[in-house]
């Protein structure tokens, strides 16, 4: 059985704050850059997963994007690919805490999203820390 020979983990980047359309670089399809994937507006190298995150992979909508939403909703349509967390619920919220906490321990944060006026809705975001 002959091993396909895998592409070398780029080296850690440091993106600082950068705007959704710099993100769209970071996609897996240029297997010399890093897969980045925001969360509430910070960034990670998900470059380890890289065979979840890459095209063709099983969460490859997610890569080069914010999924806020769509993690907290465990949702997988385009139209849930926001930082944009107004109007969830105290459970999605939960859930998006526990996604956030994930990728804290998992990857390198490695930036921050510019919430930019096109990916802006009349609300700003909501935060998880209710007392």
């Amino acid at each position: 059985m002959v091993e396909e020979e895998k592409p070398p983990i780029p080296q850690l980047v440091q993106v600082g704050e950068i705007s959704e359309e710099e993100l769209k670089q970071y996609d897996g399809s240029d297997p010399n850059k890093p897969i980045l994937m925001a969360i509430k507006l910070q960034i990670y190298d998900v470059t380890p997963s890289r065979m979840l995150y890459e095209p063709g992979g099983p969460y490859d909508l997610f890569a080069a994007k914010d999924a806020s939403r769509a993690l907290a909703m465990m949702s997988f349509e385009e139209k849930d690919l926001t930082w944009d967390i107004s109007g969830l619920g105290s459970s999605e919220l939960q859930s998006l805490q526990g996604w956030e906490l994930n990728f804290m321990d998992k990857y390198a944060k490695v930036g921050t999203l510019k919430a930019t006026a096109s990916s802006q809705s009349e609300t700003t975001p909501v935060s998880c820390n209710h007392p």
